[in-house]
């Protein structure tokens, strides 16, 4: 069971998801093979869900810093993570951050 909520084991993210699923379907399975089940989910913050790397008009910087997306790790510590590089309709890559130096 998962506890969720900032000061707890954070929010649910696909991937707890699909594992809590899975057992609760084993479960289901193996104790209650001959009925039929539903589960539901409210997943309203999923919804929100990016790529740790992914664009993201919320983190994007004005001005160089060393501070990047900072993202919540399993470990439950901020890690910085860069956005990851852009490409224009012509295939050209385009950075979203000033370059070193």
């Amino acid at each position: 069971l998962l506890k969720a909520g900032k000061t707890r084991e954070g929010y649910q993210t696909t991937e707890t998801i699909i594992d809590q699923l899975t057992q609760a379907m084993d479960i289901l399975d193996g104790d209650y093979s001959n009925e039929k089940h539903v589960l539901a989910y409210e997943n309203t913050t999923i919804h929100t869900a990016h790529a740790p790397d992914g664009l993201s008009a919320v983190f994007m910087r004005l001005k160089p810093s060393a501070n990047f997306n900072k993202i919540k790790g399993l470990d439950n510590l901020a890690h910085c993570v860069p956005m990851q590089d852009t490409t224009f309709c012509d295939g050209t890559s385009q950075s979203l951050y000033f370059p070193n130096g």
